[in-house]
């Protein structure tokens, strides 16, 4: 059987989606039939016209679904709860989880996919992304003083050719240092109308963060060495600290909220990795045997330490495996199973909390959207 046709469409060779992944008859309706693709699902309930052969028509049957793979996610102490970097279609800002931001994607600047976004710690209207420029453009990340209402386009920017990688605001906002994932990382201290390449940092990273206390500290890691990178003067230079933390299994730095030098090193089956001196020494873990992603999130009743939360595994077999989503109030001493073996999500990429709601999390998936959870108080 040969079926054309698109929205209604009569025309044979229209377009049909990108990556047709599954395709479905409705056993009890031969003539319903339905497919899923990189953007949505199509749909049509005539396919017996093929068998004389007419047209298909085809329809979108699933309004307002994108396969939308999560490249980054912040959740700022004041503002918006949750903003979001995503593959194909920009960056955006939630401000109602009910309905699909209603100012849509940032426009400025114009960005399909969105490979990273921060805010300052100590100014969370200032934010920044980056990402793969929109066709026909060249400018490829920018700057928002409000939060995604207006915006300042970054100038001379590296990561355009070089591959977008990760951006990092001081806490204060008054630097940005961008890492591109090929090609060198670079530092601005006017809101990225000029950039300078720094000094010492990781060839080939494309992961960059700052501390959430000190304004002049920054952080990276060389997967290729197992090597930890601190710059304590803005980005202008990075000085190597811990090493021989193990290669080619890095996945990202966590660095917490309100503790200065506190950071987080996951490394997969490599495992997890704690430091309280801004990287100089790292010690690992003991509770976690895998660890995808760290998030942090507002404290529990009676607790300063953040809530962390885990996308990761605690053992190799049993309880805790495979890969879950689990809370610790402790530090990482201990953890709270969030999901259980009836409610799993495929293909988590990253979790964070939230900083003003307690046990509030958002995890992102590949291909599967934003996930966001709250306490079940019943």
């Amino acid at each position: 059987m040969t079926v054309f046709g698109c929205h209604g469409a009569s025309v044979p060779g229209d377009i049909m989606g990108n990556w047709i992944g599954a395709m479905s008859l409705d056993p009890w309706d031969p003539n319903h039939l339905l497919y899923g693709t990189g953007q949505t699902l199509y749909t049509t309930d005539r396919v017996a016209n093929a068998d004389n052969g007419g047209v298909v028509p085809w329809r979108v049957g699933a309004l307002g679904i994108e396969e939308t793979a999560v490249q980054d996610l912040i959740s700022p102490p004041a503002g918006a709860h949750l903003l979001s970097a995503l593959a194909d279609i920009g960056a955006f800002r939630h401000d109602n989880f009910n309905v699909s931001p209603p100012q849509g994607q940032f426009h400025t600047p114009s960005i399909t996919t969105a490979t990273s976004i921060d805010f300052a710690q100590n100014n969370p209207n200032l934010i920044a992304v980056v990402g793969w420029p929109s066709y026909a453009q060249t400018l490829c990340g920018g700057y928002s003083m409000d939060q995604g209402n207006t915006w300042t386009v970054f100038t001379d920017a590296p990561g355009c050719t070089n591959g977008p990688g990760g951006i990092a605001i001081s806490a204060d906002g008054s630097h940005f240092v961008w890492a591109p994932s090929a090609g060198v990382t670079v530092y601005s201290n006017d809101g990225g109308q000029t950039w300078t390449a720094s000094s010492g940092a990781p060839g080939y990273n494309g992961a960059v963060v700052s501390d959430r206390v000190n304004p002049n500290k920054f952080y990276m890691f060389d997967q290729s060495s197992g090597t930890f990178y601190a710059s304590t003067d803005g980005g202008k230079t990075f000085v190597a600290g811990a090493v021989g933390l193990g290669t080619y299994s890095f996945k990202q730095i966590s660095v917490t909220p309100g503790v200065e030098g506190d950071v987080w090193l996951s490394l997969q089956w490599n495992g997890l990795w704690h430091s309280t001196d801004s990287g100089v020494s790292f010690s690992e873990v003991g509770s976690v045997v895998w660890p995808d992603s760290i998030g942090f999130g507002k404290p529990a009743q009676g607790n300063t330490y953040p809530a962390m939360y885990l996308l990761g595994r605690l053992t190799w077999s049993g309880p805790g495996y495979p890969t879950s989503v689990f809370r610790s109030d402790d530090g990482g001493n201990t953890w709270t199973p969030i999901a259980d073996p009836q409610h799993q999500y495929g293909n988590l990429t990253l979790v964070i909390g939230d900083p003003r709601v307690y046990g509030r999390i958002y995890i992102g998936a590949n291909g599967r959207g934003i996930i966001y959870g709250d306490i079940n108080s019943r």
